[in-house]
């Protein structure tokens, strides 16, 4: 067997992951092994018309595939393998004992200092430009959807929702917390890079805040109402939420109401650089954060 000692992590509506080690190298690795037959109930019911979408462990193989043939990216989830047999799909990809970024975050009695905060999100928006570059929007983009590796580096997994970037989408998807609201929505076409943004800036909030901004974009949501009447500024500030200046800017366009106002990831990678180099002399110049 290529594989010894698996555990179930967890379960899936495909089937189950599992923590397992080469027998080889004796590297730890992660399994996603996928029913065959279940894929193909879940395609059937997207092609008639379902208003539940799943995600599409096709398109999570696919997607992973087209990463690491062109080399793959230190800040997304490294695909080892992929095979068959005759019931089941296995995804075979490295192991990441510490869990993912939401753990981390909710561990912690304090929210982490700017610079942390910074830090990991500057991974997280390369990871998700290479992405972008590919031509591929991720649109579950989540805490709960980016792993830490031993060495603290931030990688970002679980392609099963993504679709193309130049194509308009209907589909709602993603989580409640992150999901854009335009794709709320549901009655018109959105632009996925765009609804990934404003994930990415809600994932940018928990990181600084160790709070979510709001627990749905849904337009019967109250607090989601606050902050569409107020804005940002002032939305934080009846919060009782202690933002800076520079990142509530930055948080200000990501999560703009107006998708086309938001910045492209490019925009968004050059903004963080400048975050990171101002919050870097700030931390020489006073030792402490």
């Amino acid at each position: 067997m290529l594989y010894t000692d698996s555990e179930i992590i967890s379960t899936a509506i495909y089937g189950e992951i599992l923590h397992a080690v080469d027998t080889f190298t004796k590297d730890h690795i992660a399994i996603k092994k996928m029913q065959l037959l279940q894929i193909h109930r879940m395609e059937s019911i997207e092609a008639y018309g379902s208003q539940q979408v799943y995600e599409n462990a096709i398109q999570e193989a696919q997607v992973n595939q087209i990463i690491m043939s062109q080399g793959g990216h230190p800040n997304i989830v490294r695909l080892r393998e992929k095979y068959c047999d005759k019931n089941w799909l296995y995804l075979v990809f490295d192991y990441y004992p510490k869990g993912d970024l939401l753990q981390h975050v909710m561990s912690r009695r304090r929210p982490m200092t700017i610079h942390k905060a910074l830090t990991y999100f500057h991974q997280i928006t390369q990871g998700v430009a290479h992405l972008h570059s590919m031509g591929k929007c991720h649109r579950d983009l989540s805490l709960e959807n980016v792993l830490l590796s031993d060495e603290n580096q931030a990688v970002i997994c679980d392609f099963g929702l993504a679709c193309d970037l130049d194509t308009l989408q209907s589909d709602r998807v993603g989580k409640d917390f992150y999901r854009a609201p335009e794709v709320s929505d549901a009655t018109t076409e959105y632009d996925p890079a765009a609804a990934d943004m404003w994930s990415l800036g809600i994932i940018l909030f928990i990181l600084l805040t160790g709070q979510p901004l709001l627990e749905s974009t849904e337009a019967a949501n109250q607090r989601f109402q606050l902050f569409q009447r107020y804005g940002m500024k002032r939305y934080c500030r009846q919060s009782q939420v202690d933002l800076s200046k520079p990142c509530r800017k930055v948080l200000e366009q990501l999560l703009h109401l107006n998708p086309a106002k938001r910045p492209t990831i490019k925009q968004l990678c050059k903004l963080i650089h400048g975050l990171r180099k101002k919050y870097s002399k700030y931390l020489k110049c006073n030792h402490t954060y």
